[in-house]
């Protein structure tokens, strides 16, 4: 579960964290882009076989842009996606975890 979020960092747990990261099964990963601020599916592929959702924070003000090439991707694995800024992000990430959905989060925590 995520307890906050604000420009800059994300709070899980109670840990706090200022890079962007990969929410995944209860495990925080570092996510680096090749291109910085575009999601690339070569930025995705270490995310577990299965799963129903995968939820991307964009940014503070959506930023980070996630091309048609990547969508597709996502969605020819049978996963529903999500994209929207980083603060909504959260509050559906958390939302669908309740509902007991198992979801993974990507989330850029700047612009």
């Amino acid at each position: 579960m995520i307890d906050s979020y604000n420009f800059g960092q994300i709070t899980i747990d109670n840990k706090t964290y200022d890079h962007d990261l990969i929410l995944s099964e209860g495990k925080v990963i570092d996510w680096w882009r090749k291109e910085g601020h575009v999601v690339g599916i070569e930025d995705l592929k270490d995310l577990p076989n299965s799963f129903d959702v995968l939820v991307i924070g964009s940014g503070a003000s959506g930023m980070c842009k996630v091309p048609q090439k990547t969508i597709g991707y996502i969605k020819n694995l049978g996963v529903e996606l999500v994209i929207e800024i980083t603060g909504d992000a959260v509050k559906t990430y958390n939302r669908l975890s309740d509902e007991g959905k198992k979801v993974i989060g990507a989330f850029h925590l700047t612009c």
